[in-house]
């Protein structure tokens, strides 16, 4: 018997995905010559995002949570990560422009933020009650610049572990 954690690498199951996103992440990920997680994986967080706050999950009596979620691709430089989650974003930004469309004059709603602080992510949070998708290219710089831009001497590590 073998142990978890010398097993072989699995793919990505995308085929347990809705047929209309597996298709999609598939041709992307074709497109791109990439592996479909480097597209999937942040697409995982796509949909929780665009889910929200309108969704929560009761594990139990006094326990809700929202759909959030954490992902992170890993894989050595140049194997077509970032294009993965630019293709993963495509839907998000076809949406905001949609919106944006749709709502010209009118305060349009943020989806996406790209590189933000603690303080500048409250002040977006208040105007976007639904929830945001951060979306981080690189994870080096994103906890590199946890405490860099804070006006409070420090505390941002804190305040991200705890989000």
């Amino acid at each position: 018997m073998t142990s978890p954690h010398t097993d072989a690498w699995q793919p990505f199951p995308v085929n347990a995905l809705p047929t209309t996103i597996a298709n999609y992440i598939t041709a992307a990920a074709r497109s791109i010559a990439c592996d479909v997680a480097f597209v999937a994986v942040p697409m995982l967080s796509c949909l929780a995002a665009a889910i929200g706050n309108t969704r929560w999950l009761r594990l139990k009596a006094g326990w809700d949570v929202p759909a959030v979620l954490w992902t992170a691709t890993i894989a050595p430089s140049g194997s077509a990560k970032s294009p993965g989650l630019a293709a993963a974003l495509r839907p998000v930004e076809q949406f905001k422009r949609d919106s944006r469309a749709q709502h010209s004059g009118e305060h349009s709603p943020r989806y996406m933020v790209l590189d933000t602080t603690i303080e500048a992510l409250a002040t977006l949070l208040a105007g976007n009650p639904r929830g945001l998708l951060l979306a981080v290219d690189e994870l080096a710089g994103w906890f590199g610049s946890f405490d860099q831009y804070s006006g409070r001497g420090g505390g941002d590590v804190a305040k991200w572990l705890d989000i």
